[in-house]
Protein backbone atom coordinates (compact mmCIF):
# COMPACT_ATOMS: atom_id res chain seq x y z
CA UNK A 1 0.00 0.00 0.00
CA UNK A 2 2.91 2.33 0.73
CA UNK A 3 4.27 1.92 -2.81
CA UNK A 4 0.83 2.50 -4.34
CA UNK A 5 0.47 5.71 -2.31
CA UNK A 6 3.74 7.12 -3.62
CA UNK A 7 2.98 6.00 -7.18
CA UNK A 8 -0.38 7.79 -7.04
CA UNK A 9 1.28 10.91 -5.62
CA UNK A 10 3.90 10.82 -8.41
CA UNK A 11 1.24 10.51 -11.12
CA UNK A 12 -0.65 13.52 -9.72
CA UNK A 13 2.55 15.55 -10.09
CA UNK A 14 2.86 14.49 -13.76
CA UNK A 15 -0.70 14.81 -15.12
CA UNK A 16 0.22 15.20 -18.80
CA UNK A 17 2.66 12.31 -19.06
CA UNK A 18 1.55 8.78 -19.92
CA UNK A 19 2.94 5.86 -17.94
CA UNK A 20 1.86 2.29 -18.52
CA UNK A 21 2.60 -0.19 -15.80
CA UNK A 22 1.66 -3.38 -14.00
CA UNK A 23 2.24 -4.09 -10.34
CA UNK A 24 2.41 -7.40 -8.53
CA UNK A 25 3.39 -7.17 -4.85
CA UNK A 26 6.82 -5.50 -4.96
CA UNK A 27 7.41 -5.97 -8.70
CA UNK A 28 6.54 -3.17 -11.09
CA UNK A 29 6.72 -3.33 -14.86
CA UNK A 30 6.55 0.01 -16.66
CA UNK A 31 6.62 0.51 -20.38
CA UNK A 32 7.91 3.88 -21.51
CA UNK A 33 8.74 5.39 -24.85
CA UNK A 34 12.40 5.92 -25.83
CA UNK A 35 12.03 9.68 -25.33
CA UNK A 36 10.76 9.33 -21.74
CA UNK A 37 13.08 10.85 -19.17
CA UNK A 38 13.49 7.85 -16.86
CA UNK A 39 15.58 9.83 -14.37
CA UNK A 40 12.36 11.29 -12.96
CA UNK A 41 11.11 7.76 -12.19
CA UNK A 42 13.86 7.36 -9.60
CA UNK A 43 12.06 10.00 -7.51
CA UNK A 44 8.82 8.02 -7.10
CA UNK A 45 9.69 6.48 -3.74
CA UNK A 46 11.31 8.07 -0.65
CA UNK A 47 14.44 6.52 0.82
CA UNK A 48 15.09 3.71 1.68
CA UNK A 49 12.66 2.52 -1.04
CA UNK A 50 13.97 2.65 -4.57
CA UNK A 51 12.98 1.77 -8.09
CA UNK A 52 15.54 -0.49 -9.73
CA UNK A 53 15.67 0.15 -13.44
CA UNK A 54 16.34 -2.90 -15.51
CA UNK A 55 18.20 -1.94 -18.63
CA UNK A 56 16.98 -3.91 -21.60
CA UNK A 57 19.99 -5.88 -22.82
CA UNK A 58 21.32 -5.98 -26.38
CA UNK A 59 18.90 -8.81 -27.22
CA UNK A 60 15.92 -6.68 -26.01
CA UNK A 61 15.15 -9.00 -23.11
CA UNK A 62 13.57 -7.92 -19.85
CA UNK A 63 12.46 -9.85 -16.77
CA UNK A 64 9.25 -9.48 -14.77
CA UNK A 65 8.09 -11.89 -12.09
CA UNK A 66 8.96 -15.33 -13.44
CA UNK A 67 9.18 -14.40 -17.10
CA UNK A 68 11.94 -13.33 -19.43
CA UNK A 69 10.46 -11.56 -22.44
CA UNK A 70 12.50 -11.11 -25.59
CA UNK A 71 11.21 -8.54 -28.07
CA UNK A 72 12.36 -9.08 -31.65
CA UNK A 73 12.98 -6.27 -34.13
CA UNK A 74 9.97 -7.36 -36.22
CA UNK A 75 7.68 -6.74 -33.23
CA UNK A 76 7.15 -10.38 -32.28
CA UNK A 77 8.11 -11.56 -28.84
CA UNK A 78 9.03 -14.72 -26.99
CA UNK A 79 8.11 -15.30 -23.37
CA UNK A 80 10.15 -17.80 -21.38
CA UNK A 81 10.21 -19.01 -17.81
CA UNK A 82 12.73 -17.20 -15.60
CA UNK A 83 13.81 -18.37 -12.17
CA UNK A 84 15.60 -15.80 -9.99
CA UNK A 85 17.79 -18.36 -8.24
CA UNK A 86 19.44 -19.29 -11.54
CA UNK A 87 20.54 -15.69 -12.01
CA UNK A 88 21.60 -15.38 -8.36
CA UNK A 89 23.76 -18.52 -8.64
CA UNK A 90 25.35 -17.24 -11.87
CA UNK A 91 26.22 -13.98 -10.06
CA UNK A 92 27.81 -15.94 -7.19
CA UNK A 93 25.01 -15.06 -4.76
CA UNK A 94 23.26 -17.42 -2.36
CA UNK A 95 19.98 -18.75 -3.77
CA UNK A 96 16.83 -17.64 -2.02
CA UNK A 97 15.54 -20.27 0.40
CA UNK A 98 11.81 -20.04 0.00
CA UNK A 99 10.72 -23.67 0.10
CA UNK A 100 10.72 -26.55 2.56
CA UNK A 101 13.32 -29.24 1.66
CA UNK A 102 11.78 -32.41 0.25
CA UNK A 103 13.38 -34.53 2.98
CA UNK A 104 11.65 -32.62 5.78
CA UNK A 105 8.48 -34.01 7.27
CA UNK A 106 5.44 -32.37 5.75
CA UNK A 107 2.37 -34.07 4.39
CA UNK A 108 2.93 -35.48 0.91
CA UNK A 109 -0.02 -33.43 -0.36
CA UNK A 110 1.95 -30.26 0.43
CA UNK A 111 4.88 -31.45 -1.70
CA UNK A 112 2.45 -32.51 -4.44
CA UNK A 113 0.80 -29.07 -4.45
CA UNK A 114 4.16 -27.31 -4.52
CA UNK A 115 5.39 -29.34 -7.50
CA UNK A 116 2.16 -29.11 -9.49
CA UNK A 117 2.08 -25.39 -8.70
CA UNK A 118 5.62 -24.98 -10.04
CA UNK A 119 4.60 -26.79 -13.24
CA UNK A 120 1.62 -24.45 -13.64
CA UNK A 121 3.84 -21.40 -13.13
CA UNK A 122 6.02 -22.56 -16.02
CA UNK A 123 2.94 -23.35 -18.13
CA UNK A 124 1.48 -19.88 -17.61
CA UNK A 125 4.77 -17.98 -17.96
CA UNK A 126 5.77 -19.27 -21.40
CA UNK A 127 4.35 -18.73 -24.87
CA UNK A 128 5.82 -21.62 -26.85
CA UNK A 129 6.44 -25.33 -26.41
CA UNK A 130 10.21 -24.70 -26.71
CA UNK A 131 10.36 -22.23 -23.81
CA UNK A 132 7.87 -24.36 -21.84
CA UNK A 133 10.06 -27.46 -22.25
CA UNK A 134 13.14 -25.54 -21.05
CA UNK A 135 11.23 -24.31 -18.01
CA UNK A 136 10.02 -27.82 -17.11
CA UNK A 137 13.52 -29.25 -17.56
CA UNK A 138 14.85 -26.54 -15.24
CA UNK A 139 12.20 -27.33 -12.61
CA UNK A 140 12.98 -31.05 -12.82
CA UNK A 141 16.68 -30.35 -12.19
CA UNK A 142 15.76 -28.16 -9.20
CA UNK A 143 13.51 -30.92 -7.84
CA UNK A 144 16.37 -33.42 -8.23
CA UNK A 145 18.74 -31.09 -6.36
CA UNK A 146 16.14 -30.75 -3.62
CA UNK A 147 15.89 -34.52 -3.17
CA UNK A 148 12.41 -35.08 -4.56
CA UNK A 149 11.59 -38.79 -4.61
CA UNK A 150 11.14 -40.61 -7.90
CA UNK A 151 7.70 -41.77 -6.79
CA UNK A 152 6.47 -38.21 -6.10
CA UNK A 153 7.92 -36.94 -9.40
CA UNK A 154 6.09 -39.68 -11.29
CA UNK A 155 2.82 -38.98 -9.46
CA UNK A 156 2.98 -35.25 -10.23
CA UNK A 157 3.94 -35.79 -13.86
CA UNK A 158 1.10 -38.29 -14.35
CA UNK A 159 -1.30 -35.74 -12.94
CA UNK A 160 0.00 -33.04 -15.31
CA UNK A 161 -0.19 -35.36 -18.34
CA UNK A 162 -3.86 -35.92 -17.53
CA UNK A 163 -4.55 -32.27 -16.59
CA UNK A 164 -3.06 -30.88 -19.84
CA UNK A 165 -4.28 -33.57 -22.25
CA UNK A 166 -6.73 -31.13 -23.89
CA UNK A 167 -4.16 -28.34 -24.24
CA UNK A 168 -3.84 -27.21 -27.87
CA UNK A 169 -0.06 -26.67 -27.55
CA UNK A 170 0.72 -30.35 -26.87
CA UNK A 171 2.32 -29.54 -23.51
CA UNK A 172 1.09 -32.89 -22.17
CA UNK A 173 3.71 -34.49 -24.47
CA UNK A 174 6.44 -32.61 -22.60
CA UNK A 175 5.12 -33.95 -19.29
CA UNK A 176 4.83 -37.45 -20.79
CA UNK A 177 8.47 -37.31 -21.95
CA UNK A 178 9.60 -36.27 -18.47
CA UNK A 179 7.49 -39.07 -16.97
CA UNK A 180 9.19 -41.60 -19.28
CA UNK A 181 12.60 -40.40 -18.08
CA UNK A 182 11.57 -40.75 -14.41
CA UNK A 183 10.13 -44.23 -14.91
CA UNK A 184 13.20 -45.34 -16.92
CA UNK A 185 15.60 -44.39 -14.10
Amino acid sequence: ALCSFYEHKFLLQHPTEKFYGWRFMDDLLMCVTPETDTSQLKAIYPKPLDLEEEKVDTQATFKYLQTATKVHKNGSFEIGFFEKNTQRKAQGKQPLKNVVPFDSYVMHTMHFSRIVGAFHVVLHHTNSVVTFKKGIEYQMREFDRGGLSRKMKAKCLQYMVHKTSNNANNVSKVFAQQLQKVVAN
